[in-house]
């Protein structure tokens, strides 16, 4: 759950709780409650599309390059410590350009 000032969004149904109709928020306070309709969708699927349109040039890339090479120098870190039994730093597989 993710609680707010304001409200509150509950896990996994997607329920949003919110205060009705009040200047001072107390526990007495009413509650109104929506819940979110999610379509399914595959991420791998949406990755394609957005390469797609990145090439194409009608869309900009959700993931830059810095930002996806961050992200696998963090996976390689982790299979080097899960190999070695070591603490490995992600760095080391950046190289000197970062």
């Amino acid at each position: 759950m993710f609680l707010g000032t304001e409200g509150s969004l509950s896990f996994p149904g997607l329920r949003l709780w919110l205060l009705r109709d009040t200047d001072e928020p107390c526990w007495k306070s009413p509650l109104l409650t929506s819940d979110f309709e999610l379509m399914p969708n595959d991420p791998y699927l949406d990755q394609i599309e957005n390469s797609t349109r990145t090439i194409r040039g009608v869309a900009s890339a959700v993931v830059g390059g810095s930002d996806a090479r961050r992200s696998l120098a963090v996976i390689e870190a982790i299979k080097e410590a899960g190999a070695t039994a070591s603490r490995v730093s992600d760095t080391s597989f950046l190289g000197s350009s970062v």
